[in-house]
């Protein structure tokens, strides 16, 4: 076997694994939620007694945005409430969808009773990330990662849906924030923004970029002082040049005359 062989044979092996990478199908392997993560302990924003009759009726989905600190972990926490078996977490990718990881998930049925990952079964692999519930009305809380001041996340199952800021956060402002999709309602319940959508399809994705109030007001107060900079930086200029002109005027050295044709003709040509 010649080394030009064997090289043309890595290469091709090369491309097939690229192939297969792109197409998903290596994904399929090593993925998987361990269950020290599914295991985890969370605190979620609901009533651990609450039974069914106090469970709220116009929300299908709950979603609270929880904002760490220099260190932490952004994250947020999602409820679910309904009758649905079977959820499926996938986020769309730039050449396939891909799974969103998921940890401290809990169930919670309608006389109040709240388990832990036992009694969810959790399936992911590199498209999607598959949970079965138990059979009935119940309540499926879980905690996933976000970016920094944003959030997407794929809609979980058809309904109302509502997002909840941290304190001191908002959306509004067309430069600093974006929601979608775009037909919400916002409103403060206990000091925090939130943001509610009617009618929500399984197939829609919710998007919410948010800010820091403080820096709402530093990012136009920034704007405002470097315009200000900029129109005295720019009035200097204007001067200086204008005090150049007329000393250039005065000296004679103007040559920009308007004299037309009423110059003197070069010597020998009058």
């Amino acid at each position: 076997m010649t080394r030009r062989t064997t090289r043309g044979r890595v290469l091709l092996a090369l491309g097939l694994l690229g192939l297969l990478a792109l197409t998903g199908c290596i994904g399929q392997f090593g993925v998987g939620l361990s269950e020290d993560e599914l295991s985890k302990d969370a605190s979620y924003p609901w009533d651990a007694n609450a039974t069914i009759d106090e469970w709220p009726d116009d929300v299908t989905v709950q979603i609270r945005i929880k904002q760490a600190g220099f260190l932490g972990d952004d994250t947020y926490q999602a409820i679910y409430t309904g009758n649905r078996t079977q959820l499926t977490l996938s986020e769309r990718g730039f050449t396939r969808p891909h799974s969103i990881d998921i940890r401290a998930v809990k169930y919670q049925f309608p006389n109040g009773t709240v388990v832990g990952h036992e009694a969810i079964d959790v399936d992911q692999n590199a498209r999607r990330t598959r949970i079965l519930l138990p059979p009935g009305h119940g309540r499926f809380a879980f905690t996933g990662d976000r970016r920094n001041r944003e959030l997407r996340l794929p809609g979980i199952a058809d309904g109302n849906y509502t997002v909840t800021l941290p304190r001191h956060h908002s959306v509004g402002d067309l430069l600093l924030s974006d929601v979608s999709p775009r037909s919400y309602d916002t409103s403060t319940v206990d000091g925090r923004t939130r943001i509610r959508w009617e009618g929500v399809d399984d197939d829609q994705s919710l998007l919410v970029r948010f800010y820091r109030d403080r820096d709402r007001y530093l990012f136009y107060g920034m704007i405002g002082l470097l315009s200000i900079v900029g129109a005295v930086i720019y009035v200097h200029y204007r001067r200086e040049i204008r005090e150049i002109q007329q000393w250039r005027a005065a000296q004679g050295l103007d040559l920009d005359t308007d004299d037309g044709d009423d110059r003197d003709p070069p010597p020998g040509m009058g």
